[in-house]
């Protein structure tokens, strides 16, 4: 069963709304992307979905668990840097560099213009500051 994601009006209505709906909609997504994966990483994939609604339910507030999720990605990420950051170094991966600038990293391309700080853009921006509510 392929279900599409409703535009971002009717997510936002769904929120305010109806918010257990949202959450079967996100339950529902999330299982059939875990279905459509290969059986070998099905597992994995349960897990990992069942540690993340861990935080969900275990965070004081939306933006705290936005936070631990993050941080769960992060570590990964790392994870997988370091892994692959060795078996270049044992030589079990044969890679070769990227030269073409549309994979070329923000640091890449700093170095190419021999500066170590951002310009600000070119045009104007508006922007206003909405103050937080104390609680």
């Amino acid at each position: 069963m392929q279900r599409t994601l409703p535009d971002v009006d009717t997510l936002r209505k769904m929120a305010i709304d109806n918010p257990a709906e949202l959450e079967l909609l996100r339950r529902n997504l999330a299982q059939q992307i875990i279905d459509q994966a290969a059986p070998q990483n099905r597992a994995r994939l349960q897990g990992l979905q069942f540690e993340i609604d861990a935080h969900r339910q275990t965070a004081s507030n939306p933006v705290a668990a936005c936070v631990k999720i993050s941080a769960m990605m992060q570590a990964s990420f790392e994870r997988l840097h370091s892994t692959l950051n060795v078996a270049l170094d044992n030589g079990a991966l044969d890679l070769e560099p990227i030269n073409d600038t549309k994979h070329r990293t923000a640091r890449d391309r700093l170095t190419d213009t021999q500066t170590d700080t951002f310009s600000a853009p070119q045009t104007p921006c508006n922007a206003t500051v909405l103050p937080f509510k104390r609680r």
